[in-house]
């Protein structure tokens, strides 16, 4: 069973980080350490120096309250950020598992820049038309929404007929890139 944990441990393309009560790292597998820009230097750190600086008091308060509980815990979201050694944010997401009677917990640490950078493209793509950038449908139906409860008036609406447009858009179209109005 060593021998299968070890090549878990060796061989995962997430970070795997063993943090005792007190917050320092007791363990890294290689690719947290590469994920983070560090070496085996990376264990004895505190794993607040893993976040930006404006994270890691409330980081400190939640990882407490993580303690008190003890049960595991996966978080995951558009906003879990981690900061390397050269202090770049990277986007991630967290699985924390306690280690009954070793007061150590484990940090099992995605980097979902990929997934991300994706969503944004994709969120982009939805309000913007693929050949000339500018606003669709849906985007203006959304911001008539937007409008119809906000309560800053005037609101103003221009909207313009390009010559031509339909013909360009079609000819780019047959010629592979995609047509989103």
């Amino acid at each position: 069973m060593h021998d299968f944990l070890e090549t878990v441990w060796e061989s995962s393309v997430d970070g795997i980080i063993a943090v005792s009560r007190d917050g320092k790292i007791v363990a890294a597998n290689p690719s947290a350490q590469q994920m983070f820009g560090y070496g085996p230097e990376l264990v004895g750190r505190n794993v607040e120096q893993l976040l930006p600086l404006h994270l890691r008091d409330a980081h400190r308060q939640h990882r407490a309250a993580f303690e008190e509980v003890g049960r595991a815990r996966r978080m995951t979201s558009n906003h879990l950020v981690a900061m390397t050694a050269s202090g770049a944010e990277i986007p991630v997401d967290i699985t924390l598992t306690p280690v009954v009677g070793r007061d150590v917990t484990i940090a099992i640490v995605r980097d979902v820049t990929a997934t991300h950078e994706l969503q944004v493209r994709l969120r982009y793509l939805g309000f913007h038309d693929a050949l000339t950038g500018v606003y669709n449908r849906a985007f203006y139906e959304e911001e008539l929404e937007r409008a119809e409860v906000s309560r800053a008036r005037p609101v103003s609406v221009i909207i313009a007929d390009v010559n031509k447009l339909k013909r360009i858009n079609d000819t780019w179209t047959r010629r592979g890139r995609p047509r989103v109005v």
